[in-house]
């Protein structure tokens, strides 16, 4: 059968109808603006089949007679032209890796970076609730603006937090992914946030006491285990999560030293110690250390050893408390504010909060541990509303009605002040 039979002049002008380019290969015109390439054939004696080659001019009638080339190579070899392109396309989107895959990737690129490798804030759950069970098998270059709206579009002002928190990751994603691929679209995750428009949220704030209402909480706490860890949580006004998961190995004489990889920064903070502080560890100390390596731990048996934050927060409700265990480190810093107790950047040290500009902060390298010493001693005084003064009045009374306590606990009696103030607790 003749081959090349229509020529690039003929095509640009030839009204519409069907012309054969010889060797199955066919122009079908269907009007002045639209026209195709189609390859004729039938597979193992079957019925004739049309195979599309593209539309025309996108596909040039060289490109056209190159595919028809390869199509009936592929016949003479037994295959079938069809089943083959189909099959070259699911192998290629096997070879691509899909979002899902891209996500995993750029999550454990980010973990050295992440507190406690990405499990403590749970970096990846927002992409793996509400992102990937909608867009995780497409390939990024596949994901569309329209794909992103819609996927967000249930969350965007009923949950706004949280859809923030799932953009932000998969922007992430994306831009973690162009950098190995140039041709993916930065600003997906851009635009399909202005399509989705405001979210109407206004930001609220962890509900937290007024700083004089902090000695009645401190007072109606018990000497329970979990309510010591509070007490302790109070005095010291660390993050929850600090002294829920506070070791032994961790704790000075004065001095709690938390390990960078436990803090949100990443770097490690020492937490001054008042003497109301010790007397809490010094009185845990006695009757929990020899259960288990938490300051702290756990009375419930199916936890995995540590205090849940939520139980704090249920006994404050409980207890018509209107704060969260969050809150108290607002109630200190409100109160080192009001009461004039130090400046701004001393009182952010003390939450371990970051101050001062990067630039600055490479020449202000001290902790100001004795400042900071200093302040939470006051702040120590403030909550239980009594002065190392306060304590030493009846040491002698108390020093005679302890001695046999201590010597159940096997301290010996040659103790200084500090000694008893777990007992006096």
């Amino acid at each position: 059968m003749a081959q090349h039979k229509l020529s690039a002049t003929f095509l640009k002008n030839c009204p519409p109808n069907e012309y054969s380019d010889g060797g199955n290969l066919y122009f079908l015109r269907q009007s002045a603006s639209s026209a195709s390439w189609v390859f004729r054939y039938s597979s193992h004696g079957r019925n004739r089949k049309r195979m599309g080659l593209g539309p025309y001019p996108d596909v040039s009638l060289a490109e056209a007679r190159e595919l028809a080339a390869s199509c009936r190579r592929e016949l003479r070899e037994g295959k079938d032209p069809m089943i083959e392109r189909e099959e070259r396309k699911r192998e290629a989107s096997r070879l691509r890796p899909t979002l899902a895959n891209i996500a995993q990737q750029a999550f454990e690129a980010k973990k050295p970076k992440l507190k406690d490798g990405g499990t403590a804030g749970r970096w990846f759950s927002p992409l793996e609730i509400h992102v990937l069970p909608k867009l995780g098998h497409l390939t990024i270059d596949r994901i569309t603006v329209s794909d992103i709206e819609d996927t967000f579009k249930p969350i965007w002002r009923d949950k706004p937090p949280t859809a923030r928190k799932a953009m932000q990751r998969l922007d992430h994603v994306i831009r973690y992914a162009s950098a190995k691929d140039n041709n993916i679209d930065i600003t997906l995750c851009q635009r399909a946030t202005t399509v989705l428009g405001d979210q109407g949220h206004k930001e609220v704030h962890v509900r937290a006491l007024h700083w004089k209402d902090v000695p009645a909480v401190y007072s109606a706490l018990s000497n329970s285990v979990t309510h010591l860890g509070f007490k302790f949580y109070i005095l010291t006004v660390p993050r929850v999560s600090n002294v829920t998961h506070a070791v032994w190995a961790e704790m000075g004489k004065d001095v709690w030293t938390i390990p960078g990889e436990r803090m949100k920064a990443g770097r490690e903070f020492q937490v001054p110690l008042s003497w109301q502080a010790q007397g809490i560890l010094k009185h845990v100390k006695v009757r929990f250390q020899d259960k288990t390596d938490f300051i702290f731990p756990s009375p419930s048996a199916h936890t995995r050893g540590v205090i849940s934050e939520n139980t704090w927060n249920k006994w404050l409700k409980t207890n018509n408390f209107n704060s969260t265990a969050h809150g108290f480190r607002s109630s200190f810093r409100d109160w080192a504010a009001e009461n004039k107790i130090c400046d701004r950047d001393l009182a952010e040290m003390c939450c371990d909060h970051m101050v001062k500009g990067s630039a600055e902060r490479a020449y202000f390298r001290s902790d100001l541990i004795d400042q900071r010493a200093e302040i939470m001693q006051q702040w120590a005084e403030h909550v239980t509303g009594q002065t190392m003064d306060d304590f030493a009045d009846g040491f002698e009374e108390r020093m005679a009605g302890n001695l046999t306590e201590m010597h159940k606990a096997g301290i010996a009696p040659e103790v200084s002040l500090m000694d008893l103030i777990a007992d006096d607790d």
